[in-house]
């Protein structure tokens, strides 16, 4: 299915937007069309853009005012490609453009064509990605251990192997990272450069699910009744949260600051203040959340269900905006750019890139297999993509 590319200035605001959108694309003054106009002379549901067979049309839904085109106003007619569309005091430019899940037959790759470095091929796949919060730092882990990398030139800065597989991947900002390991109750392994030598803080405690604040101070256990927060360097119990749900959670979460802890439930997430141990919000979803992350100020919450990705504001719960992507698989990868501005996702070997302000897609591309794992540098132009054998970077 082709998707849209709409060149407007929004008359209310005089920002001039650049978005993109799956077919069909409905306009209209109703905040649920997928492009919502602001303007009193706009109907409600004014148009219309869809595919009908092999051709694209633009369609007036009988609107007060109507939709024009090249000066005359039109019932339905073939979108050209440009076409300036005027509707109320919107002048809209629209432009076709290849459906994302094609985006890569027909636009050039932006992923190297070398891999940046080939680590499980041969030693154990790759599962983890993860960058320092101050993006200064990128750890990899595989089932061979443990590379760390420059987050901003992607030199090598070292290797370490561990006799486990890693389950999870923190890595805190300059020199600290913490790998978890959850078969035999949870294990903290600490490694510091340059010359990347662990320890080991153990934690004998069998858990379903667990998380680590982004400063590697707190770990957060989940016994099913309770979570218990845990201080790494002396395993001293702090206090607990008194779980709100009949089940352990699917997955906990720290927000950049340490302040918040989200817990993915049955029916949404759950948001919980850390130093209180207080429940401060619920919010319900219809589909079961698979991941979920936080934007770097930590205002903004990301969730992802087989539906798509939702944005919400932390501080009031409220819904922000969908991201129209349907994924045909499990998802591998939900990250926040450094700058916030932008949201990448990833299932299968598919790589998208999503504004955040207005949920447009602004990159999709395919690599040659599945990925695993995505993570940003120090900086919000280029991405790590991690298959099983090697990394990619691909620009944004």
């Amino acid at each position: 299915m082709p998707i849209v590319l709409v060149d407007w200035i929004d008359p209310m605001t005089g920002q001039r937007r650049h978005d993109q959108f799956s077919l069909p694309l409905l306009i209209g003054r109703e905040a649920a069309c997928d492009l919502p106009l602001s303007d009193p002379e706009v109907s409600r549901r004014h148009a219309e853009i869809r595919q009908e067979h092999e051709q694209i049309v633009l369609v007036d839904l009988e609107s007060m005012n109507g939709t024009w085109v090249d000066g005359r106003r039109i019932a339905r007619t073939a979108l050209l490609s440009p076409m300036s569309i005027r509707i109320g005091a919107a002048s809209l430019t629209v432009t076709l453009a290849p459906a994302p899940d094609r985006a890569c037959d027909s636009i050039s790759p932006r992923f190297r064509s070398e891999p940046l470095a080939v680590l499980g091929r041969g030693r154990g796949a790759i599962t983890h990605v993860a960058p320092s919060p101050d993006g200064s730092l990128l750890a990899v882990a595989s089932a061979a251990g443990l590379a760390l990398y420059d987050g901003a030139t992607f030199a090598e800065r070292g290797r370490a192997e561990f006799p486990y597989r890693p389950d999870e991947l923190y890595c805190t900002n300059g020199s600290v990272l913490i790998v978890a390991h959850a078969d035999r109750g949870l294990e903290c392994v600490t490694v510091r450069r340059p010359g990347v030598e662990p320890t080991t803080i153990a934690h004998d405690v069998l858990v379903p699910n667990f998380a680590i604040s982004p400063d590697a101070a707190l770990v957060a256990l989940d016994h099913g009744e309770s979570v218990q927060l845990v201080r790494v360097t002396d395993q001293t119990p702090l206090h607990s949260l008194a779980v709100d749900t009949a089940r352990p959670y699917q997955c906990l979460v720290f927000d950049p600051t340490g302040e918040k802890l989200a817990a993915i439930t049955d029916d949404g997430v759950q948001l919980w203040g850390v130093a209180e141990g207080l429940l401060q919000r619920r919010i319900s979803m219809q589909r079961a959340v698979e991941r979920v992350c936080f934007a770097p100020d930590g205002a903004t919450l990301a969730t992802a269900t087989r539906d798509g990705v939702t944005l919400w504001d932390v501080q009031s719960g409220a819904h922000l905006r969908e991201l129209r992507v349907k994924p045909d698989g499990p998802w591998s990868g939900l990250r926040f750019a450094p700058d916030g501005e932008r949201l990448a996702l990833a299932w299968g070997p598919h790589l998208q890139i999503w504004r955040v302000r207005d949920g447009a897609l602004m990159r999709a591309e395919q690599c040659d297999e599945p990925l695993v794992s995505i993570a940003f540098g120090a900086t919000s132009e280029v991405i790590v993509a991690a298959t099983h054998d090697a990394l990619w970077l691909c620009e944004t």
